[in-house]
């Protein structure tokens, strides 16, 4: 990780998803809670941040919304 702030987004933002129910990466974990888990899969280079990326932020969110409002119908 380049910053703290980044690991702390990209971990909260993973915690969501393992709380909301995605495919956890790891078969086992040491961590109980959703945020240990994220930085359990981040440690093990399973989540990363593209540093090459140009897709903004708010547009991946957007995205991500519209596939789970298309998964709900």
């Amino acid at each position: 990780m380049d910053s703290r702030y980044s690991l702390a987004v990209l971990a909260s933002k993973r915690a969501h998803q393992i709380e909301a129910g995605d495919v956890k990466m790891l078969s086992e974990y040491k961590s109980p809670k959703p945020l240990g888990q994220a930085l359990e899969e981040i440690a093990a280079g399973d989540i990363i941040i593209d540093p090459d990326s140009m897709m903004l932020e708010k547009d991946a969110e957007r995205i991500d919304n519209e596939e789970k409002h298309e998964e709900d119908k």
